[in-house]
């Protein structure tokens, strides 16, 4: 059972990390690292209340970071992540990348101009605002994400040029996540269906060495 051992310290990272998300106390969570030592377990008390602390201070730390920021109607950031219609940005200044609606979503990696009103989202998190507006592509992404979108592009078109019409948006989505190519309707009729986990879980698990080992296989 020794591969369970860090098992409390994770579960108290992410109870700690949602009690402060929804504002709700973590007083109570102070239990369980003396409930461990009740057990006599003394390592796994100092294990789960070190990380608990750390969890909660780098929650704190990241919303008082977030609550300070002054959303600008321009700023340069760099895409973190591409969607149809929505992008996640990293912009100077903020903890966490953010989501902004747009028109024509840049790739992923690009570095690009943000001219966008912001608002609340609504949602629970460190950073709580959304953005809607437009994006200008500054420079073209570099690096690994200039070989991811290779890639994306690569994969789209063998798709297009080998695969029927009704198929070409499902087959990206589960290689690399790209669900560019699907239109609303076909994402309606896979959440009702209960298959949309075909894209939204195989396409997110794809590090950059399974990026790279596709790319060199479909190129």
């Amino acid at each position: 059972m020794s591969e369970l051992r860090l098992v409390p310290g994770a579960l108290v990272v992410w109870a700690v990390t949602l009690a402060l998300l929804l504002d709700v106390p973590v007083v109570p969570l102070l239990l369980v690292p003396l409930a461990l030592l009740w057990f006599r377990q003394p390592g796994q008390a100092v294990l789960t209340g070190v990380l608990g602390t750390g969890a909660a201070f780098l929650v704190w730390w990241r919303r008082r970071l977030a609550a300070g920021w002054s959303a600008p109607e321009e700023a340069v950031g760099r895409v973190v992540a591409s969607g149809t219609g929505h992008v996640r940005v990293a912009l100077p200044g903020h903890p966490t990348p953010l989501t902004v609606f747009t028109g024509d979503a840049p790739p992923t990696g690009a570095r690009v101009l943000v001219e966008a009103g912001w608002s609340g989202s609504g949602r629970a998190g460190v950073g709580g605002l959304v953005g809607n507006g437009d994006l200008t592509v500054l420079r073209d992404p570099q690096g690994m994400s200039r070989v991811a979108a290779t890639v994306r592009g690569a994969l789209r078109a063998a798709v297009d040029a080998t695969v029927g019409e009704s198929s070409r948006g499902l087959i990206p989505g589960m290689v690399l996540g790209d669900v560019g190519a699907q239109s609303e309707a076909e994402k309606q009729l896979y959440i009702d269906t209960g298959l949309s986990h075909l894209s939204a879980v195989s396409g997110v698990n794809v590090d950059s060495k399974g990026v790279s080992k596709t790319g060199l296989r479909v190129l």
